[in-house]
């Protein structure tokens, strides 16, 4: 245990005797403190890539909701103004009726 080397607790540290133990079954490994940093810093990048890719994906998501949003509202608003050209087209053809039957 880290207390048995260097003689000083490490509960101020975070470090809990209750998560240090090793089952029977269990193989254990030491590295050393640079193989340590490193796997602590390969880490943190990890971390950073994939919080860069959530943010992305998030960014990318809203806006996406956005676009079927106004693609729905743009929808909407086409059908409306066909109906009005409809009703326009067919009030022309009446009033053209009317002329004919004159």
């Amino acid at each position: 245990m880290a207390t048995e080397k260097f003689g000083k607790s490490v509960e101020s540290f975070g470090h809990s005797a209750a998560n240090d133990f090793v089952a029977e079954s269990e193989i254990t490994v030491t590295i050393t403190l640079n193989e340590y940093r490193q796997l602590v810093h390969d880490n943190a990048i990890t971390e950073k890539t994939v919080a860069e890719a959530n943010k992305d994906k998030w960014t990318r998501e809203t806006e996406n909701t956005d676009l079927k949003k106004e693609n729905a509202s743009l929808k909407q608003e086409l059908y409306e103004l066909k109906k009005k050209l409809e009703a326009m087209q067919e009030g022309d053809d009446g009033k053209r009726n009317e002329i004919d039957e004159r």
